[in-house]
């Protein structure tokens, strides 16, 4: 039997009558309530619960004192509203709070910071008791931190969850081989990793009708599957600040720290674009004793360089879907890139082979402000350099018949007029990448109208696979995290020489010329306005 006090959201009211008993109210009213004090004692101390009982009823914070008069007052259809919302919200109340953590591996000691990313996650799930199922997603290119993050919520909140689970969504066959044991448990669930074409996540996600989910994928079209909250995240670059206490403490630096060794940890932060994980894999190497700090950035690029070789000595006599990436640790920040490289090259699909060509050519440029018109101006300015070559030398040809004794070409300038057509027709044209090239010699409209349709295709590519970003939506703008632009440029399937960047780089240069028309033509302000902002891409093609 329990007295009047009626406690929520931390507000106590005692009647100013009788004391109240449930069970007196719930005979009264022809209703079924316990008298168990433990069930109760434990309803009452969760303010949480007592919360969503008051938003089932209706009724706002400042209403309480009006519940409990009704109910004193003996208000039998008040009381039994009161007991079946009761009902209603205990159905979906863990018995015991977090009986099962179930994740893979420990959380990272090194973890700070992602304040804002944690309260977002807080308040997307912030009623754990909806009959429907929640989902958050978390996005964001390899190795930005996303699993850590949704690692560091469960352990952080799992007293909110009956559970905690688990499930590798790298492989459509590894998360249905052990989605089906826990697809039904009301408690939050982690599908980590949902990178993969094959993997069906809709499927995944209809399974269960309730409880919370959180999904971490490179992904960036898998927003569409949030629903609590604000729906989605893009885990972005760390602080500078914190990005440089993650690296110290995961060297188990000791305190106080030396200046010297804050500047290089900076740097190396700087260098590696403020991604936890290059950076984790960085502190290990320095823990290690592989490197000190102000030598770790000059013994990663020689680690390189030596992994390259390997790779090549190695896999010469190996079938291509044998080899592998090396599993040195300092490699390790690269290998997820690489195989999406590797899924890229192998696929037969044309939006896949223009998206390798496009990835290597964004390379060169600087990691920002990637502009597709660029691309377009580069296939079609040829076009147009041809047209308007022919329509001046109409209109010259007409100027000349108009004049009454028109005076014949000198013979130099007859012969210099000539060299120079043999020598366009014999010089080798420019590297171009295949999706700006001119294969079946299309028209001006027509080449401009295929280049922009592969050119909305290709790069929504990489887009899905995290290996450029949407700068801008209204715009079309790319950007390219700065380590994977280093990635790029060294790939282990490159030859150790430098050919193929070399190679790789003359075409980024011939694309940037091209984009550009030539004087007098291209002497207009749209044009200038151009080639200003092609200078910080010009600076970078090196």
């Amino acid at each position: 039997m329990v007295s009047g006090n009626i406690t929520c959201l931390g507000t106590t009211h005692q009647s100013a009558q009788s004391p109240f008993h449930i069970h007196r109210v719930a005979q009264d009213s022809e209703l079924f309530f316990t008298d168990d004090e433990a069930q109760f004692s434990f309803l009452q101390a969760r303010s949480t619960l007592s919360c969503r009982l008051v938003n089932k009823l209706g009724l706002a914070r400042n209403s309480l004192s009006l519940i409990t008069e009704e109910v004193v007052n003996y208000d039998a259809t008040a009381v039994a509203d009161a007991i079946t919302a009761t009902e209603a919200v205990t159905l979906h109340v863990p018995d015991v709070a977090n009986r099962r953590f179930v994740i893979p591996r420990p959380l990272r000691a090194c973890f700070i910071g992602r304040k804002t990313e944690l309260a977002k996650l807080d308040q997307a799930f912030h009623d754990v008791t909806k009959s429907t199922q929640q989902r958050f997603v978390i996005f964001g290119p390899g190795g930005s931190g996303k699993t850590e993050l949704a690692f560091k919520f469960a352990t952080e909140y799992k007293d909110k969850f009956w559970g905690v689970f688990f499930i590798d969504g790298s492989s459509q066959k590894n998360a249905s081989s052990s989605y089906a044991e826990i697809a039904t448990i009301d408690g939050l669930l982690i599908i980590d990793n949902v990178d993969d074409d094959e993997t069906d996540l809709e499927e995944l996600l209809t399974v269960g009708d309730k409880g919370c989910v959180i999904i971490t994928t490179r992904n960036p079209l898998h927003m569409t599957h949030g629903n609590a909250g604000d729906r989605y995240l893009e885990l972005l670059a760390m602080d500078p600040k914190e990005a440089e206490e993650v690296i110290l403490r995961a060297a188990e630096e000791p305190r106080p720290w030396a200046q010297t060794t804050i500047d290089s940890a900076n740097s190396i932060c700087k260098a590696f674009g403020f991604l936890p994980l290059a950076l984790v894999q960085a502190a290990k190497a320095i823990l290690k004793g592989i490197c000190d700090w102000p030598n770790y950035l000059s013994s990663y690029d020689s680690e390189i360089r030596r992994i390259r070789r390997n790779y090549h000595s190695r896999n010469r006599s190996i079938p291509r879907d044998k080899k592998r990436v090396d599993d040195d640790s300092s490699f390790t920040v690269f290998s997820t890139y690489e195989i999406l490289h590797r899924n890229l090259e192998e696929s037969p699909r044309e939006k896949c082979q223009d998206a390798v060509e496009l990835l290597h050519v964004f390379s060169f440029f600087h990691y920002q402000n990637i502009r597709p018109d660029v691309l377009i101006n580069a296939a079609i300015n040829p076009l147009k350099e041809e047209q308007q070559q022919r329509e001046d030398s109409e209109q010259e040809q007409e100027l000349h018949s108009k004049l009454h004794s028109p005076k014949r070409k000198p013979w130099g300038m007859f012969f210099r007029e000539l060299r120079a057509y043999f020598s366009s027709q014999m010089a080798t044209p420019p590297p171009w990448p295949g999706v700006l090239r001119n294969r079946d010699n299309l028209g001006l409209e027509d080449l401009e109208d295929e280049v922009e349709d592969r050119l909305r295709t290709a790069p929504s590519v990489l887009v899905e696979r995290s290996l450029v970003t949407r700068q801008e939506r209204s715009t079309g703008r790319y950007s390219m995290h700065r380590l994977i632009r280093k990635w790029v440029r060294e790939l282990p399937e490159m030859p150790t020489s430098h050919s193929h960047q070399a190679l790789w780089c003359q075409i980024s240069m011939a694309t940037l010329s091209s984009s550009i028309r030539r004087l007098p033509h291209g002497d207009n302000e749209p044009e200038n306005h151009a080639r200003r902002e092609l200078l910080p891409h010009i600076t970078h093609v090196r």
